[in-house]
């Protein structure tokens, strides 16, 4: 009986699940026992049990089995075969290789085991990074308010959406509170991943058998809404470690902002901002209790939640927000119970697209749809979601009402543009790009930047090139006649010719062939790269393209950078570009002065001789334009303050015999000057920025006073800008030199061009042909051509002089027949006036 309890006892010590350490700790207990029931120490490994030494052992004989005094000591047979007697080491009760090999294959396993786990966190972590370049790509709503921060307009964002941006600050903490409370409680707390919130919900997913409760916090939500997926355990489990990578990299505050403004609100509704405004028509910033709770709801289940639409649903679920907020200890529970009774819209604000197309007043979000123009330049320059544009409503309003009653009072015209810039700051006060937004298709068409001929609008600055060229100066006389080239024949606007006329009556009057000669010394080319500096970039088709008609409107311009161009002669000749937006106010930006401070002095001044009609009280200085075919009729005035451009005509291109400058565009300029400082007193008159000096020229010519001059008076001309001088009198010219400055040379130059620019072509300059009227018994005309090279004049049939310089020559009334003969050329040229 002992011995089978023994064996009992020695199955039980060799159970597979016993270890080994409980192994050695029994079998050293059960050989101290045996040793103290027998007296005697541990027997040494000579002796039997009984202390008497035993045979010694041979090399072949099996191993002697020795039993122990009481079998209830007794481990086992089996274990007392493999002890030697009198010692119990952990060695000898257990075979080390079998007992290694089983040990290193267990932390073999836990190693591969656990590098694995770290090596797929380590490549999860780093291939499921949060899409934050995803996210913040989106481009949401551009609001747009004027320079006083009223709102004017706004735009749609990514995929037809409204989503109007805003800061967690600019939110109300009732919404914040909310969300926290129905959606994740443990926000502040948890570290992207909530996971006691993982535990509830696989336990709970597991005792009802299907889904029917998530972990998703607030951080794996915008994960989702960054990279949107169909739901399922890999979505999942890949915006879990996005998670936990999006909190490693941004603070709560951050994550909440960007949730915010990303979460849906039902329909094209995105963010806290845009629900606010369609469904209470105020900021998010304003928001109640019952407000925030409301939207704080319609989180769940946005489309079937919507409170336009499902009002009940979503009251229901506003209560359950409100519950959670007082259990979270947001709110008391009176205050949450008179938040309840907050009223639930019942309808779309907005109404649905039809609306908004129909009423383009207003949009979904109750916000203005207006300055559809203006706004679109303001957006090109500020990339910002809110703009904060330059536009005075006041002004604005005052340009269109004007422009609109002018319109309406002329036949065949039906629309007009209008600008107003603030000169010092270059800031677009007003911008009406057309008088009917919602004629299709014309409507969408901004003509303050649409390409037009400008007609006579770019003569100042032909005038002030040759200001700045030392070709004339105010009171320099200028030849009015016809003039006639191979394919073109301009002429003046009212067919008649002044035969000589001062520089400043040929700009005040507009007229057209000394404009033209001016041109043809200062070169096409010239002109359009002076004018590129002062903001003009339309005329890029090649000066060859334009050739002189560009002092008659043959090219393009628009009305807004010919604005901003008279505003730079209003600066003083300071030519920088203009700004719809206040962030890009003129900081750091590039600021040109191409002439000399007298040649704007003088431009200004002749700009001023004649008051502008029906504006007796303004002092503006102002020019006109009308383009050939009556299709375009321009004005631009400015004072010291502000400029204003106006352009009328027809879209479709269409004439009509009021487009006329003087008649359709200046009453428009001089209404609203006047409107404008009705309440004020306007400005002196505009000035120039100095830089003149009195010079002695001769009253004939009006240039430079040369020793042969008769009559001699003074005028101001430009500093430092030496003025031709009058070869009429020039009798000993090559010895008057002043100031280094050669007058024979600078005379040469001034016929034939300006710095350095001249032209290979030959032929007569002046006089042109066609009719002239003598004043008195003779007129007196200037002979000239183009080109340096010595030539013959003969009138009717006698010489006159051989020079390569200008001669004068007086005509008495009848038909003469000018030819001028050059020395290389068999050919002579000759032109025919007739003198009445």
């Amino acid at each position: 009986m002992k011995s089978g309890r023994g064996n009992k006892r020695t199955a039980r010590v060799n159970r597979p699940e016993e270890n080994a350490v409980q192994w050695v700790s029994r079998c050293a207990r059960s050989q101290l026992s045996a040793a103290a029931g027998s007296g005697a120490g541990p027997p040494g490994p000579r002796q039997g049990a009984q202390g008497r030494p035993g045979p010694r052992a041979s090399v072949g004989d099996p191993p002697r089995r020795t039993h122990p005094a009481s079998a209830r000591d007794a481990p086992s047979h089996r274990a007392l075969d493999r002890v030697p007697a009198g010692a119990c080491h952990f060695k000898d009760v257990l075979p080390l290789g079998h007992l290694s090999r089983r040990r290193m294959l267990v932390v073999a396993v836990l190693a591969v085991v656990s590098l694995g786990a770290v090596a797929g966190w380590c490549v999860a972590r780093r291939a499921l990074q949060f899409p934050e370049r995803e996210l913040c790509s989106r481009r949401p709503s551009q609001v747009f308010t004027d320079r006083h921060g009223a709102v004017v307009r706004a735009e749609l964002g990514d995929g037809e959406s409204w989503r109007i941006p805003v800061s967690v600050e600019r939110v109300s903490p009732y919404v914040v509170h909310g969300i926290v409370a129905v959606e994740d409680h443990r926000y502040w707390r948890h570290d992207g991943v909530d996971r006691m919130a993982v535990v509830r919900a696989f336990l709970g997913n597991v005792r009802h058998g299907r889904i029917v409760s998530g972990a998703s916090t607030v951080t794996m939500q915008l994960c989702r809404l960054a990279a949107p997926e169909p739901r399922s355990f890999r979505a999942k489990f890949r915006q879990a470690f996005r998670a936990l990578d999006l909190e490693t990299k941004h603070d709560k505050k951050w994550i909440m902002e960007q949730y915010l403004n990303a979460i849906p609100y039902g329909g094209n509704i995105v963010g806290i901002e845009a629900a606010a405004r369609a469904y209470f028509a105020k900021s998010a910033h304003d928001l109640t209790l019952g407000e925030a709770a409301l939207l704080a709801g319609v989180l769940q289940r946005p489309s079937a939640l919507r409170p336009d639409r499902y009002p009940d649903r979503a009251r229901l679920r506003q209560q359950l927000v409100l519950q959670r907020m007082v259990e979270c200890g947001y709110v008391s529970a009176a205050q949450a119970a008179a938040a309840g009774t907050c009223v639930v819209p019942v309808s779309d604000p907005g109404g649905n697209a039809e609306a908004e197309q129909d009423n383009a007043s207003y949009n979904r979000l109750g916000l203005p749809m207006t300055e559809a123009h203006f706004c679109a330049l303001a957006a090109t320059e500020a990339q910002t979601p809110a703009v904060r544009t330059t536009l005075d409503p006041v002004w604005q309003a005052l340009a269109f009402d004007t422009l609109r009653t002018r319109v309406r009072a002329l036949d065949g015209v039906q629309d007009g543009a209008a600008v107003i810039i603030e000169n010092s700051s270059g800031a677009v006060r007003a911008l009406v790009g057309t008088l009917d937004p919602k004629a299709s298709p014309a409507g969408e068409v901004n003509a303050a930047c649409a390409r037009r001929s400008p007609g006579s609008a770019l003569k100042p600055f032909i005038y002030l090139l040759a200001l700045d060229g030392g070709m004339i100066v105010p009171d320099t006389l200028l030849e009015d006649a016809p003039l006639t080239y191979r394919h073109y024949r301009p002429g003046n606007f009212d067919g008649e010719y002044r035969h000589s006329i001062p520089a400043r009556d040929a700009l005040a009057r507009s007229l057209n062939t000394p404009a033209v000669r001016l041109l043809e010394m200062i070169t096409p080319e010239y002109l359009v790269t002076k004018l590129g500096e002062c903001g003009i970039t339309t005329l890029d088709r090649g000066a060859d393209t334009y050739g002189l008609s560009l002092a008659l409107g043959g090219g393009e311009v628009t009305l807004l950078e010919l604005t901003n161009a008279y505003a730079g002669l209003a600066r003083g000749g300071r030519f920088f570009r203009f700004h719809c937006a206040e962030s890009d106010a003129r900081a750091g930006g590039e600021v040109k002065a191409p002439f000399s401070n007298g040649s704007v002095t003088l431009t200004i001044d002749m700009l001023s001789t004649y008051p502008l009609p029906e504006c007796p009280d303004v002092a503006l200085a102002w020019k006109t334009g009308t383009s050939n075919g009556y299709r375009d009729a321009w004005c631009i005035g400015f004072n010291r303050e502000i400029t204003i451009g106006v352009w009328l005509g027809n879209k479709s291109g269409q004439a009509a015999r009021d487009l006329v400058g003087i008649k359709a565009a200046a009453p428009v300029v001089a209404n609203i000057a006047r409107a404008l400082y009705r309440n004020g007193r306007p400005p002196p008159g505009p000035r120039g920025p100095g830089g003149t000096v009195s010079i002695d020229v001769c009253a004939e010519s009006g240039l430079r006073a040369a020793p042969g001059c008769a009559a001699v008076k003074s005028v101001l001309a430009p500093a430092n800008v030496p003025l031709r001088f009058c070869l009429g009198h020039a009798t000993d010219v090559e010895q008057t030199a002043e100031a280094g400055f050669s007058a024979t040379d600078s005379a040469r130059d001034a016929a034939v061009g300006m710095a350095g620019v001249r032209r290979e072509r030959r032929g007569i300059l002046s006089p042109a042909p066609g009719r002239y009227r003598a004043d008195t018994k003779n007129v007196r005309l200037q002979l000239a051509t183009v080109g340096r090279e010595t030539g013959d004049w003969f009138v009717d049939g006698g010489f006159v002089a051989r020079s390569a310089e200008p001669v004068w020559h007086n005509f008495a009334p009848g038909n003469h027949t000018i030819t001028c003969v050059h020395a290389s050329e068999s050919t002579p040229d000759s032109v025919e006036i007739v003198v009445r």
